[in-house]
């Protein structure tokens, strides 16, 4: 194997390593009695909640985002639709109703992160609360467009949870969120 292949090689191992995590399924479980949904990246850890899920016969599904997507008949020059725009999906787990529209990097599947579609998740309670739009996922910060979608990294999680109030104690409706995500670093006094 050449060194310029093998450089090649090399420099796509991080995207790689974050393909499962900005892959266009998720995990979604639901326990409507207790109005608890999670979503989550495709991984060890869900496709495990999936199946735990489904023995407690609770709702378990994988959503894959896309069919949400919509595409051009125009192609690139390798033959790939352009896409023009999204379109969304809702469950509703007990007191919390979720929508799940699709979004990507970029509308050339061809071009810089264009291989990327993304699940953006809106939450809102039955009391009227709504939860700023999260996007599922793994997003880097030096890299602004991941910014598109929702603000990289706090509107950006792997895994997300719903947290209904108790009834009586007046506490407010809550989401649970785990974040993962690049970030670059420079030396204090740098530029």
């Amino acid at each position: 194997m050449s060194a310029r292949r093998l450089a090649f090689l090399m420099a796509l191992l991080p995207a790689l390593a974050w393909a499962e995590e900005l892959a266009s399924e998720f995990a979604y479980t639901c326990n409507p009695k207790q109005s608890y949904a999670r979503l989550s990246v495709m991984d060890a850890g869900a496709r495990q909640r999936l199946r735990q899920a489904q023995a407690r016969d609770w709702v378990a599904e994988v959503i894959d985002i896309g069919p949400l997507i919509k595409r051009s008949t125009v192609t690139t020059v390798y033959g790939n639709p352009l896409r023009t725009g999204t379109s969304s999906l809702t469950r509703v787990c007990g007191e919390f109703t979720i929508t799940v529209s699709g979004s990507y990097l970029n509308a050339n599947p061809d071009g810089a992160e264009g291989v990327y579609e993304l699940p953006v998740i809106s939450i809102s309670h039955q009391g009227g609360r709504r939860f700023a739009p999260l996007t599922l996922g793994t997003c880097d910060t030096t890299f602004s467009r991941y910014n598109l979608s929702t603000e990289c990294p706090m509107q950006w999680a792997t895994d997300i949870s719903t947290l209904s109030p108790e009834s009586k104690d007046g506490s407010e409706p809550s989401l649970t969120l785990e974040h993962k995500f690049a970030d670059r670093r420079m030396p204090e006094g740098s530029r």
